[in-house]
């Protein structure tokens, strides 16, 4: 006699497969401050289409930067952090394997 399958009696299945990693563990907390840097891009391009003024641009270009660099530093960590491969490295090891 089999029982009929509700909440109760149901067996409960759980993910045998854990990640190492969250996907993005290591860069969301970096999330907050990109899309704050992104904003105020945003708003110096806004300021500089209405005033004209040539200040704007340049502290674009500051946040620009500081996003460029922000960005690098997290791709490195990550590669530190076993996040994934360097894709310049995995292409040697390929090459090489295919040259023996």
């Amino acid at each position: 006699m089999t029982l009929p399958t509700t909440t109760k009696n149901k067996p409960k299945t759980t993910s045998k497969v854990k990640p190492h990693y969250k996907w993005d563990g290591f860069r969301q907390q970096y999330q907050g401050i990109i899309k704050n840097l992104l904003n105020n891009v945003d708003i110096c391009n806004e300021r500089w289409a209405k005033e004209g003024e040539e200040g704007y641009l340049v502290q674009r270009d500051v946040y620009i930067k500081e996003i460029e660099t922000l960005k690098t530093f997290i791709k490195e960590q990550e590669l530190k952090l076993g996040y994934y491969q360097d894709e310049e490295s995995n292409s040697k090891r390929h090459q090489e394997s295919n040259t023996t």
